[in-house]
């Protein structure tokens, strides 16, 4: 991995489909996205999921993408609000479920 060449420099060539700087992106910053969001989630699993859904957005969002001051901070808030977003998403998942066992109970009872 070429660590001479900027993350800035590797975002905006990201703009002309070079698969090649999406990849030292990727190999640069996964690790640490990934610990990043798993001490948001405490779920190895999910922030992996959380991290390869941000890289994949990114790179089908790469011929529109402005490139940002600092790719890490970039990359660092982009995965924090992807964390919260994944967090909302499972409290309605929760909020939304309805014990197997209390459904059951209505059915039987009639309530």
């Amino acid at each position: 991995m070429d660590l001479s060449i900027k993350d800035e420099i590797l975002f905006a060539q990201l703009r002309t489909d070079d698969s090649k700087a999406f990849e030292q992106l990727f190999k640069r910053h996964y690790k640490s996205l990934c610990r990043r969001v798993n001490s948001m989630l405490n779920d190895e699993e999910a922030s992996e999921d959380v991290v390869q859904q941000l890289f994949i957005k990114i790179w089908e969002s790469r011929g529109t993408l402005q490139t940002p001051d600092s790719v890490a901070a970039y990359l660092f808030t982009a995965a924090r609000n992807r964390a919260l977003n994944y967090i909302k998403s499972q409290a309605r998942k929760s909020t939304n479920e309805v014990p197997l066992n209390n459904f059951h109970d209505d059915i039987v009872t009639g309530k």
